[in-house]
C-alpha cells in the first residue's frame, strides 16, 4: 500500500516541477509573546496562512529562514513520532525553550508545506497540526527533540463533562 504522504508529495512534484515544496514549522507556547515560524529555505517567507490556524488565521506570516529536518514517524504499534533537528546556530530557538522550561505546558508544533509560487495568496497545500514536542535537548548548533500526537488512546470517552453549571437539572 501507499504512502499518502509521499503520493501528495509526488503530486505537487507533477504539478509544479520545477517549484520546492517549502517545508515550514510553527512552534507555540503560552510562555512566549508570538509564536516561533522556521522555514527550510535560504531566505526568509511570507506565506498565507490557513482560516483555521491556531494563531494568526488566513494572516500573511513570515517564517524565518533555518535548516531543519523532520524525519516521519516509522509504521509500528507505538503513538506515531516524529523526530525533529533544528539548526540552532542564532541561538532563537534555544532561548525559547529555556523561556518555555518555566511554565508546565507542552510546546505544540505545527507542520506546513508551501509552494513558493502561490504561498502568498493560497495558503499551505498541507498542515499537520496536533503535534507536541518531547524530549528537546540544545546545544550550541543544534537543538533535536520528538513531536508527538495526542495520546487519544487514553484520553477519557465521553469528552463531554456534565457539571451543575452546565445542566442546572442534576441538581434537586
Amino acid at each position: 500500500m501507499d504512502d499518502p504522504w509521499d503520493n501528495a508529495i509526488r503530486e505537487a512534484y507533477t504539478y509544479a516541477p520545477d517549484e520546492p515544496i517549502l517545508a515550514a514549522l510553527e512552534f507555540r507556547h503560552p510562555a512566549w509573546a508570538a509564536p516561533v515560524r522556521v522555514v527550510r529555505d535560504t531566505m526568509d517567507l511570507d506565506a498565507k496562512l490557513e482560516a483555521d490556524a491556531v494563531e494568526d488565521p488566513g494572516a500573511v506570516v513570515t517564517f524565518g529562514r533555518c535548516a531543519f529536518e523532520a524525519i516521519p514517524p516509522e509504521s509500528s504499534d507505538n503513538l506515531p513520532q516524529v523526530r525533529l533537528r533544528i539548526d540552532n546556530v542564532s541561538m532563537q530557538i534555544a532561548t525559547h525553550l529555556v523561556a518555555a522550561m518555566g511554565v508546565r505546558q507542552p510546546v505544540s508544533i505545527t507542520y506546513r508545506e508551501f509552494l513558493p509560487s502561490d504561498c502568498g495568496t493560497s495558503g499551505p497545500h498541507y498542515v499537520l497540526s496536533g503535534l507536541t514536542l518531547r524530549r528537546a535537548t540544545c546545544t550550541a548548533k543544534v537543538v533535536t527533540g520528538t513531536a508527538v500526537f495526542g495520546d487519544f488512546t487514553n484520553r477519557a470517552y465521553p469528552s463531554l463533562y456534565y457539571t451543575a453549571d452546565d445542566y442546572e437539572g442534576l441538581v434537586r
